[in-house]
């Protein structure tokens, strides 16, 4: 079967969430978020360092450590 570039296939076959971060390390992806956050909200970059001891603690962690 050939696919284009982001098509769904049909019959979908399955779906994979992968909320605690175990499948994909997603902790840089979530570090451009809450670094546009506090770039926009704050005026400066939180650094990874400051961010990463927070990281997976859930998003109101990152709410009082940055905001």
């Amino acid at each position: 079967m050939s696919l284009g570039r982001g098509a769904i296939p049909d019959p979908l076959r399955g779906v994979l969430f992968d909320l605690d971060g175990v499948l994909l390390d997603s902790s840089h992806a979530w570090y451009r978020v809450v670094q546009a956050g506090v770039a926009r909200f704050q005026g400066h970059d939180p650094g990874f360092d400051a961010f990463e001891a927070t990281f997976g603690q859930g998003v109101e962690a990152d709410r009082d450590q940055f905001f």
